[in-house]
């Protein structure tokens, strides 16, 4: 693989669950969490560029893999609507760099592609937590993050037991108001 972002379009390029070569990756979050765990399962010793990922609000990020996927859906090679794709430009392109690989680099994509394409965003995130979970340490998604940040703002903001037994009292006498 000649290009960086070859890896991006060898993923969308592949065939998944449907067996059909091309088959859409359902969200952005799936193609960050996708290529992580190619990049993870594969040595990649023909890569001469990695992705590098971060933990953030829902795992593992790349803000290089960001940039490709806007870079060619700009370029017209990806079309991104409610599902990523490659147009048929994006087709051709990702079709030569695909023929070129070896059947053990091949077979590693349709696996992961076979096996994450076919989770909901939620079970591929909790997926990727439980296997990785340093990179889960500033998700939005976890309990003690939730915890964390409403102690913190609880204390910056030095509210008392006093004041959140009368926030609570009062919505519940708005309920009972409105419930007539």
């Amino acid at each position: 693989m000649d290009n960086p972002n070859d890896l991006l379009y060898i993923l969308i390029y592949a065939r998944g669950k449907s067996l059909k070569d091309n088959e859409s990756i359902p969200t952005k979050i799936h193609l960050q969490k996708e290529i992580f765990l190619l990049q993870r399962r594969y040595p990649f010793t023909e890569l001469n560029h990695k992705y590098n990922f971060i933990p953030l609000y829902y795992g593992p990020f790349s803000k290089q893999v960001a940039a490709d996927l806007n870079a060619g859906i700009d370029s017209g090679l990806i079309a991104c609507d409610n599902v990523i794709l490659l147009t048929p430009n994006g087709f051709k392109y990702a079709s030569k760099i695909w023929n070129s690989l070896n059947v053990d680099y091949r077979k590693t994509v349709i696996q992961i592609k076979e096996e994450f394409n076919r989770m909901n965003t939620d079970q591929l995130i909790n997926y990727v937590y439980d296997y990785y979970p340093k990179f889960a340490k500033k998700s939005a998604l976890k309990k003690e993050n939730v915890d964390n940040y409403f102690n913190t703002f609880w204390n910056e903001n030095q509210l008392s037991d006093n004041y959140f037994v009368e926030i609570v009292r009062k919505s519940r006498e708005n309920s009972a108001e409105n419930s007539y």
